[in-house]
């Protein structure tokens, strides 16, 4: 579990290395567990995020919300790779 300094790090990394940058993929989960969760399909995030640019991100006790233009906003927290 990402615990609060982790988060707000994170966060912090996030604005410093990608904000302005645009996603250009998503890879989709390779290992479904009890405890992945999912707002829709895991398909649909390759659809919603493609071509956004990250705005701004902020560490929220376990969880990292990043902000992306359009009014797009996506929580990550523990066993999510950013690449």
């Amino acid at each position: 579990m990402i615990e609060l300094p982790e988060s707000i790090i994170i966060g912090k990394q996030v604005n410093e290395i990608l904000t302005g940058r645009t996603v250009t993929g998503v890879i989709p989960p390779t290992h479904l567990h009890k405890f992945t969760f999912f707002n829709d399909t895991p398909a649909m995030y390759q659809e919603l995020l493609v071509g956004k640019r990250v705005g701004y991100a902020e560490g929220k006790g376990i969880f990292v919300d990043i902000e992306f233009n359009e009014d797009v906003h996506l929580s990550i927290f523990d066993g999510i790779n950013m690449k």
